[in-house]
């Protein structure tokens, strides 16, 4: 029997977080173009935003704090449905990886055994080729984006795999 209850708030709280987390990064790229100051060394030309202290900075400055504490709160959701959820168990033994890593691909590409079929209108199972395939590690050769043909993988699923294991193999022993 499948927990589409914890599926559901997996995927919710992994986009709540994706969301906040790139608010807060435009938020803070605004406020830094704002008030810090610009060399452009070639021309030995320094250019001063001068608006630090300015109404428009203090008020970026609380929208970043907010997102900040949000995004917090965001953080500890994904965890808590992270630890609610059936994989929970496998997650905690595997080393290497966190339960917010995780929960984020699990987030992106959903259920591992199941998909949606459109033809038949319901859930299928899905083979390990096919979710192979679904997050961009299937044949690498016909895996790249072709001009006027749609990808047929998921991209925010394929980031999330190799946010998971570009790491392992920079730092393997």
């Amino acid at each position: 029997q499948r927990d589409t209850v914890a599926w559901g708030r997996l995927t919710v709280a992994a986009d709540q977080l994706d969301d906040l987390e790139s608010m807060r990064k435009a938020t803070e790229s605004r406020l830094r173009s704002l008030t810090e100051p610009v060399e452009i060394r070639s021309a030995g030309i320094i250019i001063d935003k001068g608006m630090a202290g300015t109404p428009e900075a203090h008020s970026l400055e609380a929208q970043l704090d907010a997102l900040k504490a949000a995004e917090k709160i965001a953080v500890r959701e994904i965890e808590r449905a992270m630890a609610a959820h059936p994989l929970s168990d496998f997650v905690k033994s595997t080393m290497g990886v966190g339960a917010k890593t995780v929960a984020r691909l699990l987030g992106a590409m959903g259920d591992p055994l199941y998909r949606f079929d459109p033809e038949k209108g319901e859930m299928v199972e899905r083979t390990f080729s096919q979710l192979k395939s679904y997050c961009g590690c299937g044949n690498m050769a016909e895996q790249r984006r072709k001009k006027g043909v749609k990808s047929n993988w998921n991209a925010k699923a394929r980031m999330r795999i190799y946010n998971i294991v570009e790491p392992s193999i920079r730092h393997r022993c």
